[in-house]
């Protein structure tokens, strides 16, 4: 409040769908919403950092460089006109569309030069600190572990989740008897979307079907009940895992993701590739009665989505319970072949082009200890064709040997990449 003569901020309450006079417009847009891969450049701008925000500020700069992910919003923004609310039933929806407005579209126009692009103000998106409180997230918790990865997954579900539940709310509407015909979709209060995507405290509806193999096998398979939205459609994979024991039907269940967790410990990863080798490793276990092990798990890919995030899972409890941080050398490249050996028998038909990613982005994490440090990003610009380097509110251009060169200083964290036959 400025001179004591501000006007109060409303307060923001969340409602149901049925409850927000702009859910209706905004379902509509999300129902019938079309992706687009094509890269859009935006005059890049630093967030500045007034209370440890580094782990969002850097986690932000990464989505928003996320051709379909800023086309997204950009699109939702001009269909959806941002109004000042007393009621939402998407809070975080809100705030990453005030979050894109804040990115104005470079210009394209013939004679443009991209080394005349200048950096916009930085600015801090208070409205995205708010929001985690309106959410009741535990990231707003002061004092609390402060995590990139633990944000960015709090926050693509809560878009898958609002989403979700404004797909439903205009599917409803459109069919109004769909309730009277039992097909009536809309989540109770009490469920969440984001338990398809591994939220182990909660229950996760499955259906189950038992299939038959070429050679006469067969296999139970789960899978979590999976709805589609314009956030799973670009950042959702599959994993399968599938369990052998003998004289028994081959166990399989699929389990989504957003990003994909890859350990580092073992002493023979030494690069992303390395470590999605490892994710495939068949895990022996001893099985009822036995004594020795007769019986294996094993995990593979089976849907790979147009954007690829990769998590490195440096934080890690030793025996005493602490947190500590595994500060080694993962080399990764900017581009990225999944081979088929990674993938489920029914993937390995996918095409080279299918399987081929671009590295557009790199969080990382800063200091020795799990236990603070700090959050830094690189992305890639597409309208300068080259990458910036972006400390909260200060960006400078670095070469792209600078990205994926180790420094001891700074370990990389998330990897982000992109499919190259999309845009």
């Amino acid at each position: 409040m400025r001179n004591g003569s501000a006007a109060t901020k409303p307060t923001l309450c969340i409602v149901k769908p049925s409850e927000d006079p702009n859910a209706k417009e905004l379902a509509e847009e999300l129902s019938s919403m079309e992706l687009i891969y094509k890269p859009q450049a935006f005059i890049p701008r630093g967030l500045t950092n007034v209370s440890n925000w580094c782990y969002i500020n850097a986690t932000l700069q990464a989505l928003l460089v996320c051709p379909p992910f800023y086309q997204l919003l950009k699109s939702i923004s001009s269909q959806t006109p941002l109004s000042k609310k007393t009621v939402t039933c998407s809070p975080i929806i809100d705030s990453f569309l005030q979050l894109a407005s804040e990115f104005r579209p470079l210009s394209t126009k013939r004679g443009f030069v991209t080394k005349d692009v200048r950096h916009g103000p930085p600015f801090e998106p208070r409205h995205m600190y708010d929001m985690l409180g309106l959410i009741k997230s535990p990231l707003s918790e002061k004092g609390r572990q402060e995590d990139a990865e633990e944000f960015q997954s709090c926050v693509l579900n809560g878009l898958h989740d609002e989403m979700t539940q404004l797909i439903s709310y205009f599917n409803d509407s459109a069919a109004p008897d769909a309730q009277s015909n039992g097909n009536n979709i809309e989540q109770d209060d009490s469920s969440s979307a984001s338990e398809e995507l591994g939220n182990e405290d909660q229950s996760v509806d499955e259906w189950e079907e038992v299939i038959t193999t070429k050679k006469n096998k067969s296999a139970v398979t789960r899978r979590a009940g999976s709805s589609k939205t314009p956030v799973s459609e670009m950042f959702r994979g599959e994993l399968c895992t599938a369990v052998y024991r003998p004289g028994q039907k081959v166990s399989v269940t699929y389990e989504p993701f957003f990003s994909l967790p890859l350990s580092v410990p073992p002493e023979h990863t030494w690069s992303v590739e390395d470590a999605l080798l490892s994710l495939t490793d068949k895990e022996t276990f001893v099985t009822d009665g036995q004594t020795k092990s007769d019986a294996f798990r094993q995990q593979t890919l089976e849907t790979l989505p147009p954007v690829f995030i990769l998590h490195l899972k440096r934080f890690v409890y030793d025996k005493s319970g602490g947190l500590r941080k595994i500060d080694k050398k993962v080399e990764y490249k900017t581009d990225l072949v999944i081979g088929k050996d990674l993938l489920s028998k029914s993937s390995k038909k996918l095409s080279t082009a299918h399987r081929t990613y671009k590295l557009f982005a790199v969080v990382y994490h800063h200091g020795e200890k799990a236990t603070g440090g700090h959050y830094t990003t690189d992305v890639f610009h597409i309208g300068l064709s080259s990458w910036l380097r972006i400390d909260d509110h200060n960006i400078r251009t670095v070469h792209h040997t600078d990205v994926t060169r180790h420094n001891p200083s700074r370990t990389a964290y998330l990897l982000y990449y992109r499919r190259t036959d999309l845009g």
